[in-house]
């Protein structure tokens, strides 16, 4: 188990002040992250050889930068003051039944 946890990239002095369930819940995680991580980088190997086939045998159809590469301009707008008291008004209630005046 602690082979396992420093292996995750976890602090080895850490391990000894946790408990086992606490062990498991943040090694979920852990090999969670690892599975999304290792999911990106074999997208980005298979998307890296379609845009090579592309560039080499149709290069006038090689996609346009702004295609492919996210800028965080299409980001939305930031919540206004207002916007956050609402949601935060609405869960309340859908949580615990009770309206906030």
């Amino acid at each position: 188990m602690w082979q396992d946890w420093t292996g995750a990239g976890f602090p080895p002095g850490q391990f000894w002040h946790i408990t086992l369930r606490e062990y498991r819940v943040i090694m979920q995680g852990a090999s969670a992250r690892f599975d999304r991580e290792r999911a990106l980088v074999q997208y980005q190997a298979w998307l890296s050889g379609q845009l090579t086939a592309i560039a080499t045998h149709s290069p006038g159809s090689y996609p346009a930068p702004e295609k492919i590469i996210d800028t965080g301009n299409g980001r939305r707008a930031a919540q206004s003051d207002d916007e956050i008291e609402r949601m935060i008004r609405f869960m309340h209630t859908s949580t615990t039944g009770e309206i906030i005046q």
